[in-house]
């Protein structure tokens, strides 16, 4: 029974690493396709470029979960529910109806500060994305959940999830009482959507790296620049005078 275990992990290896090889050489081909390409040209300079190359190499070795018919297909499911749990339309959708039904000024000044961080986060990534032009692994099934965005479907750099991931985990950590084991979990839940991204396939691990670390310094910019309660009730004002409260 053991050895079938260990042919059966030997092939699912083997069958990484062969993904690995023919989505490099799909990169390469779709490169040298579009020379013009001023995204290709950056990518592709200098120490920039081995960087690239390894980064392209081990992250299409990674993406064991792109497809059902990847080595580790059967996982993708759960990546996708760690991809939809970070999406931004339910974050900044709940932290608006949590605005909404809150009735506690202290509670309304924390949420106003999320939601500027959560716009403040999307306003950054779709900005690196458009100055970077870093196309997407080839191995990305392009079904994105809720994706509207042209730059984000086709940009990789950084991983909006990633940053969001992060800017959220410090910023819950921060300003609620969640306890060790609450803290941990959070914790956990960041660095499983960073990895996530690499094995569906749709971003490479400098994304998810950098966009772990542009997260957590959006959070260190909200927090220096802390929107007052005062400053928080003047942007509600128009839905108290709308709802009555």
């Amino acid at each position: 029974m053991s050895t079938q275990r260990l042919a059966k992990c030997a092939q699912k290896t083997n069958e990484a690493e062969n993904n690995g090889l023919i989505a490099e050489q799909k990169q390469s081909e779709r490169q040298a396709e579009n020379p013009s390409d001023k995204s290709c040209r950056f990518w592709n300079k200098g120490v920039l470029k081995s960087l690239n190359d390894i980064d392209l190499s081990l992250s299409a070795s990674l993406s064991v979960c792109a497809s059902q018919d990847s080595p580790y297909g059967e996982f993708r499911p759960l990546m996708k529910v760690l991809e939809i749990s970070c999406h931004g339309a339910p974050w900044i959708g709940g932290t608006l109806l949590a605005i909404l039904f809150s009735y506690v000024e202290s509670s309304q000044q924390v949420l106003v500060n999320l939601l500027a961080a959560l716009i403040l986060d999307l306003l950054i990534v779709v900005t690196l994305k458009a100055l970077a032009r870093r196309p997407r692994p080839s191995s990305n099934a392009m079904d994105m959940f809720a994706s509207v965005s042209t730059v984000d479907n086709l940009y990789s750099f950084p991983s909006g999830h990633a940053t969001r991931a992060a800017m959220v985990t410090y910023f819950c950590i921060a300003q609620f009482s969640l306890g060790y084991f609450f803290s941990l979990a959070l914790f956990l839940w960041m660095i499983a959507v960073g990895i996530s991204r690499v094995l569906l396939g749709r971003h490479y691990v400098t994304d998810v790296i950098v966009g772990l670390t542009v997260g957590s310094l959006q959070y260190k910019i909200v927090d220096h620049f802390w929107l007052s309660s005062e400053t928080c009730q003047w942007f509600l004002r128009p839905m108290h005078e709308h709802f009555n409260y």
